[in-house]
């Protein structure tokens, strides 16, 4: 179903919550299962999804990160792109720098588990990647979520072209405000989840799983700007 999503965001838009959507997602599914094995599945899947500092499939990603292909990739490297997934934006090694995290070393015990690789190669595989030299302006790639969804939405206004031609974007995205809302944001759901508010008892982001269906298990937040001269909101 992330497929199908991935393949056609115009006949499933992302931001359409209904019951309509979402038996489309099951046909379209159904129809791609049919047509495909599953390894081909997983490819198309992998070839599609995005992995952060704006790379879209494990071929840019790999390129991106390392400076080569993904056919080309070590273990250790393998592993790093199979765990962004879960959070690309957050997992991106250019912000970790390429150091070992939780989501690469369950990849790795996995592929261990499942024999493509043996204990020593997984336990050797742990140790720190070595990047490829990226543009300062990737480095850190702020608003990923911002980013992400003015992305969406050109694709969905002139298509694929966009890609490639020349275009400037004029939005409302304010590098300031933008850091200071994150900054208390962050602040206070660390407060709620601290129990500072009373006593919290839900998943928290570092021990919660994967997502699923769309719906995360772990305490989220939301900022609202007002303009303190006129009340108006200001982003």
């Amino acid at each position: 179903m992330q497929l199908a999503r991935n393949l056609f965001p115009e006949r499933l838009p992302y931001q359409e919550r209904s019951i309509r959507r979402k038996f489309l997602e099951v046909r379209i599914a159904r129809q791609i299962e049919r047509a495909y094995s599953k390894p081909k599945i997983l490819e198309l899947y992998l070839n599609h999804i995005y992995l952060g500092a704006g790379a879209y499939g494990v071929e840019a990603a790999a390129q991106k990160y390392f400076g080569k292909s993904a056919a080309d990739v070590s273990i250790a490297e393998a592993a790093l792109l199979g765990g962004l997934p879960k959070a690309p934006s957050d997992l991106n090694p250019a912000k970790t720098g390429g150091a070992p995290g939780s989501a690469r070393n369950l990849v790795l015990r996995e592929m261990a588990k499942a024999g493509y690789i043996s204990s020593a190669q997984a336990e050797e595989a742990r140790a720190p990647v070595r990047l490829a030299r990226l543009r300062r302006e990737e480095k850190v790639q702020e608003a990923a979520y911002f980013v992400e969804q003015v992305r969406r939405e050109l694709e969905q206004r002139v298509g694929n072209r966009f890609y490639t031609t020349r275009m400037r974007i004029h939005t409302t995205y304010d590098p300031q405000i933008q850091a200071a809302a994150e900054q208390e944001l962050g602040r206070q759901l660390a407060a709620i989840e601290a129990g500072r508010f009373g006593r919290y008892r839900h998943a928290t982001y570092p021990s919660a799983g994967s997502d699923e269906g769309g719906e995360t298990p772990y305490l989220q937040g939301a900022a609202v700007v007002l303009d303190a001269r006129t009340g108006r909101c200001a982003r």
